[in-house]
């Protein structure tokens, strides 16, 4: 059973690493133009070398994710997830120097001591 745990685990650690890829393929093309039709802006925005690893890892997110199911009931295995919010926090502010304020702090702790209250049971 600790190895589909494991595999939630890898599959959230995937998952939030896709998201912060994504926001660095973002940021490295810069904004799209006001014409949203521009098909080589899409392009080159879609195959940068971030994105196209972010949608690799969160391939195999999704892989690890399904595999974790088979074993671990859905509804104690989503809440989990939230486990993403402290990561994609933490990697924003080295990697993109977010300001993180107090109160997402809090609101990030409350949900974590929900989601082990709900873990012990």
């Amino acid at each position: 059973m600790l190895k589909y745990y494991f595999l939630l685990l890898i599959s959230i650690i995937l998952n939030s690493a896709s998201l912060v890829l994504l926001k660095k393929g973002a940021l490295l093309h810069g904004e799209i133009s006001a014409n949203v039709f521009n098909l080589k802006a899409w392009f080159h925005l879609i195959f940068n070398r971030y994105v196209v690893t972010s949608i690799f890892f969160f391939v195999f997110g999704t892989i690890t994710w399904i595999l974790s199911l088979t074993k671990i009931d859905l509804s104690l295995a989503y809440p989990l997830v939230s486990i993403s919010y402290i990561l994609i926090a933490i990697t924003s502010y080295f990697f993109f120097g977010e300001a993180i304020p107090f109160y997402r702090w809090v609101g990030i702790v409350i949900i974590m001591i929900g989601v082990t209250i709900m873990f012990k049971n």
